[in-house]
């Protein structure tokens, strides 16, 4: 029964998602290739969304100027070698701001930008799963752990 409904249920393996991605652009580079998965995968349903939803709950209307469809169609014709030397990223772009962003501005290390969960529930550098359990029992039932 298993095997003749496994088409079904196929969507439900998370891979399926990224592997049709994948092989929808066999012949590109490496980087190419994981570049367009992350725009299709990563891009609209996780660092998007979080944009969205953050701008929106501030009354702000943000913009992706990068995300302009002619301009992410002719950055994806640049060569791989521009777009990332060694393990250093955003080559080609950190180039052409040469001289007008300051060097410390270009050579900074990248920061992320993640929501404050650990002082939302009360965790100051404790195990993080146990302190979620205690604010959920705390909310449901007025109490702690």
């Amino acid at each position: 029964m298993g095997a003749r409904h496994s088409e079904l249920i196929h969507d439900t393996d998370p891979f399926h998602r990224f592997t049709k991605h994948y092989d929808n652009v066999q012949g590109l580079h490496w980087l190419d290739r994981n570049l367009y998965v992350d725009a299709m995968t990563w891009l609209p349903d996780d660092i998007l969304v979080k944009v969205d939803r953050a701008s929106m709950g501030s009354g702000l209307e943000a913009r992706c100027p990068y995300l302009d469809v002619n301009f992410a169609s002719y950055v994806a014709t640049i060569p791989p070698w521009l777009k990332m030397r060694g393990f250093r990223k955003k080559h080609i772009l950190k180039q052409a701001l040469r001289g007008t962003l300051p060097d410390f501005i270009l050579n900074k290390r990248k920061s992320g930008f993640n929501s404050p969960v650990g002082a939302w529930i009360g965790s100051v550098n404790g195990d993080e799963f146990k302190s979620f359990n205690r604010y959920i029992m705390a909310k449901r039932f007025g109490r702690c752990l």
